[in-house]
């Protein structure tokens, strides 16, 4: 990993800080990226960042095609969501509402939502991308709406709980996102939100960046991003091998928070030899190919 400290023209989305160090000149797929890390905070970022129309004509058509090979859902991806989609309603339960409606924000083929519908709640869904939020609306017969976070209307306080899986890390402003979705918020709503964890062990150096994750957070400044939005943290979590970073949301009254001076940039660090030296890659590799098995087996 490089560490070079570098000239920036913008400031951290997240703290505002104008130090960085560049840390990556590369994508996971060995194309051009450059990569910088706040100097204060921590948080990763593409530089330069792209627009929010670039980024929302990316999603909108070519994101899934570069991502999954395909513009349709692929049986095997809708049978992982579906078993995916049980695993988070199982664990978020007790955060959400008995009743009620729960908009999940990038909803992707629809299985949360399906899932969402068969627990007694009132699924809503946003999905940037037409082709998958039609799949959504037919295969399930859920509500979902073709925008990005920051097109979309719904009334203030319309819902009970709001999920945000994967997708801050695509937003180049996540405050004004999270600060849009605290509109939608009913008083005493939970928000969840679910990122890729960037400074994980069990995160490949050489692959942990991409141009449509065009952030990259690491626990702290996730905590920073929520309580700068006007947010408590109700309860936090790691899961994938520490891999991803979930935390549970509530609107709070008070002064965003302040960071007076820099705090010392902490990223993993870690070699390309010592991922391949951890117990856990090997472990992860196994459960990954039974998993691959399964959804083969599943969906031949």
């Amino acid at each position: 990993m490089n560490s070079t400290p570098a000239k920036v023209d913008s400031a951290c989305p997240v703290c505002g800080h104008n130090g960085a160090v560049l840390v990556s000149t590369e994508d996971r797929y060995g194309d051009s990226l450059r990569t910088l890390a706040c100097a204060q905070c921590g948080l990763y970022r593409n530089d330069p960042l792209p627009t929010v129309a670039q980024l929302k004509a990316y999603h909108e058509v070519e994101y899934r095609k570069s991502y999954k090979g395909r513009r349709e859902p692929k049986a095997k991806n809708v049978y992982r969501s579906r078993r995916l989609a049980g695993q988070r309603l199982a664990a978020l339960r007790r955060w959400l509402p008995a009743a009620g409606a729960v908009l999940d924000a990038g909803s992707g083929s629809g299985e949360f939502l399906a899932a969402l519908k068969g627990a007694g709640l009132s699924p809503q869904g946003l999905e940037a991308d037409a082709v998958y939020a039609d799949y959504a609306r037919r295969q399930y017969q859920v509500p979902v709406m073709d925008a990005g976070l920051l097109e979309a209307e719904f009334p203030a306080g319309a819902f009970g709980a709001i999920t945000l899986f994967h997708v801050l890390e695509h937003q180049p402003d996540p405050i004004a996102v999270l600060e849009r979705l605290g509109q939608w918020l009913a008083p005493g709503g939970v928000l969840v939100v679910e990122v890729p964890n960037l400074d994980s062990l069990n995160q490949h150096p050489a692959k942990r960046f991409h141009f449509a994750h065009v952030l990259g957070f690491t626990p702290a400044s996730l905590a920073l991003a929520a309580q700068r939005a006007g947010y408590a943290i109700q309860a936090s979590s790691e899961a994938n091998f520490g891999r991803d970073l979930q935390i549970i949301l509530r609107q709070q009254a008070g002064p965003a928070p302040v960071l007076d001076t820099p705090r010392p940039l902490v990223t993993s660090g870690q070699t390309i030899l010592a991922y391949y030296l951890r117990p856990q890659t090997y472990l992860r590799f196994l459960l990954r190919m039974k998993q691959f098995l399964g959804e083969y087996l599943a969906t031949r």
